[in-house]
Formats: structure tokens, C-alpha cells, sequence
């Protein structure tokens, strides 16, 4: 009998943390710096695990989001004592948006049949991402990562506004002019 070996995928859910503005203290207080934290404690003890980041977002400045969270796991798991992490990261450069980056997610699981996903977000996204795995079929687990840490106040307005604005949306069939919406904002660089 073959030994099959599950592939774990961990993904702390991109939270913006550039642009700085509209943001107050250091990095380390930020509710995304203590999702990232999460996600890579819980792959420290796997070695069968990567973190995944998934993102396209650029922003005015030309920065990418995916850059900036894969520079800051290495400065975490070096503080965690975590070896060889730079082996452990994978970024797909897919997806500006909460949807886009979990729809890169799905593909992912779909590429790798014998995997699993975990994802960690802020308290606050937490709602519309299990909505949107429900509804999108993204087979995953889901841990809350930071119930501490300081949001960005208008993504903590939006994702209160979303948890319950998204169904409503999806159930009135305008989840395309939404996305286009959205995305004619990031590919400026905007939020």
C-alpha cells in the first residue's frame, strides 16, 4: 500500500497593510501582521506544510502586496525560530480581492488533489469568508488569527457592512458589476 502524503496548505488572508495610510502603530500591532503570525505558527509544526499567499494587488507605488507578506514571513519565522521558511512560501500572484484570492485558493486545491487548506483571518473577515467558501465551494478550514491587533477602520466598517451586504448581493445576481467595480479600483492601486 502507497504512504500518501497530504499536502497542507495555510493561507493567512491578505489584509492590505500597504498603503500605511489609514492605519495607526507599528506593523507588529496590525490585525494582518497577527493573522500572518498565526498562519505560520500553525505550519511550524508540519513539514508538509507552505504558507500560501495569494495576491495580485499592487499598490500606487508599484509595491506588491504578495512581496511585502512574504518579506515579513521570513522576518516572523526568523523570530519564531522556524527554519527554512523560505521553502515553505508560496505566492500566487492571483486574485486583488478577498473572492479572486480565494477562487487562486480553489484552483490550488483542485491542482493538488491529496491537500488540504486551512485559512486565518481577522475576526471581522471571518463571516464573509465562510460565506463565500459556502457558497463557492472552496473546501477549507478556518481559524481566527487575530482577535487583537488594530484593522484599517474602513476594511473593519466594510467587513461588517459585507458579512451581511454579500448575500444580498450574490442572491440580486450583481456579484459581476460588484467584482468589476472592485477591480477597476485595485488595478489603480486603490483600495
Amino acid at each position: 500500500m502507497d504512504h500518501v502524503v497530504i499536502k497542507n496548505y495555510v493561507c493567512g488572508m491578505p489584509k492590505s497593510p500597504r498603503p500605511r495610510k489609514g492605519r495607526t502603530g507599528k506593523d507588529e500591532d496590525q490585525d494582518w501582521y497577527h493573522v500572518l503570525k498565526c498562519a505560520i505558527q500553525s505550519i511550524a509544526a508540519n513539514p508538509h506544510s507552505t504558507l500560501v499567499i495569494p495576491s495580485a494587488f499592487k499598490c500606487a507605488d508599484g509595491s506588491k502586496e504578495s512581496e511585502f507578506y512574504r518579506e515579513t514571513s521570513l522576518v516572523i519565522a526568523t523570530s519564531l525560530g522556524i527554519p527554512d521558511m523560505e521553502k515553505r512560501i508560496l505566492v500566487l500572484e492571483k486574485g486583488t480581492e478577498t473572492i479572486g484570492q480565494l477562487h487562486a485558493l480553489k484552483e490550488l486545491l483542485r491542482e493538488n488533489e491529496n491537500s488540504q487548506l486551512l485559512i486565518v483571518s481577522t475576526f471581522l473577515h471571518t463571516w464573509r469568508i465562510r460565506y463565500l467558501c459556502w457558497k463557492d465551494n472552496v473546501k477549507a478550514t478556518h481559524k481566527i488569527g487575530s482577535w487583537l491587533g488594530f484593522p484599517r477602520w474602513a476594511e473593519a466598517c466594510t467587513d461588517i457592512v459585507f458579512t451581511f451586504l454579500f448575500p444580498l448581493i450574490d442572491s440580486c445576481g450583481l456579484r459581476k458589476k460588484f467584482l468589476a467595480f472592485v477591480e477597476s479600483r485595485r488595478a489603480k492601486g486603490t483600495l
